[in-house]
């Protein structure tokens, strides 16, 4: 703590250095009693009040109708300008009232222009567009129909998801691919030999996404899926492949958690096929 006090004292000195130690001038009080206030602005607290016959260092140029000026204490106040006897230049002269209302209308104009533009590059849609695309994890309970009854058993499957142009409470479009490896265990424990294979889903959803907070997201959607599945699977006299192809809806819902380089994807999901099944999922996007 006392390293970061003392940095921040150090940035201090710095900083009044620099706006001191050039172009600098230096004035007195043009009135018995001048007052000095915290910030440019008549409403702001009077810190000191200055009298005729010391001479301190103001700002260079004025900051609408005060300079900046550097007290003995070292402290930075506010005088008006209309209080000061700049030293070489005399007691100050206010500019001309229509020239300096001609130079605040042409800053205002330009200060407008400005803040139009940034409100402009905010409004912009694209700007608020944000895409996701990563690697995904499934713990999917796969139910079958199969050796002769309904036969339900757990599977892990790993993927990639795409998530483009995800706007706030807005619809897209998402798409995904993902695998498992293995065959189901309820083969081997029926049949009592090993058996192999894959299930291979491929999805397209329309995806909805609406903010919860500044780095998390709630996303639900549906969709079409495609689901090919090949197990080979052997009994004491022989072996065969069963092979399946079908087409069902999903519906998803999942959190995403934003960070500075990567977002994480929680979600469950729901298969609507021959025989309906879940899933939950784990993403990392970026």
């Amino acid at each position: 703590m006392r390293i970061k006090i003392s940095v921040l004292i150090l940035v201090f000195i710095f900083f009044s250095f620099e706006v001191f130690a050039q172009k600098n001038k230096k004035a007195q009080a043009a009135n018995p009693e001048v007052d000095i206030y915290m910030a440019a602005d008549f409403d702001s607290e009077i810190i000191e009040t200055i009298r005729p016959g010391t001479l301190y260092t103001i700002s260079s140029k004025p900051k609408g109708a005060f300079y900046q000026i550097k007290l003995k204490s070292g402290q930075i106040g506010y005088v008006p300008d209309t209080e000061l006897e700049i030293e070489g230049e005399g007691v100050f002269q206010p500019k001309d009232f229509d020239s300096d209302l001609d130079t605040k209308l042409k800053k205002n104009k330009k200060n407008v222009k400005i803040q139009d533009e940034e409100e402009s590059e905010e409004e912009d849609p694209d700007s608020e567009k944000l895409s996701y695309h990563g690697m995904t994890l499934q713990l999917i309970n796969y139910h079958e129909e199969t050796l002769g009854g309904t036969q339900v058993g757990d599977l892990y499957a790993i993927g990639y998801r795409n998530y483009p142009q995800l706007n706030d409470y807005a619809s897209s479009f998402a798409w995904g691919l993902s695998a498992a490896f293995r065959a189901p265990a309820y083969y081997q424990q029926l049949t009592e030999r090993p058996a192999s294979g894959f299930a291979f889903w491929s999805d397209f959803q329309v995806i909805n996404v609406t903010a919860l907070g500044s780095n998390s997201t709630v996303h639900y959607g549906a969709g079409p899926f495609l689901k090919l599945t090949q197990f080979t699977v052997s009994s004491p006299t022989r072996g065969y492949t069963l092979q399946d192809i079908t087409v069902g809806l999903f519906f998803e819902l999942g959190l995403i958690f934003h960070f500075d380089q990567l977002s994480y994807d929680l979600n469950l999901r729901y298969y609507w096929d021959k025989k309906s099944y879940g899933a939950i999922g784990f993403g990392v996007l970026f």
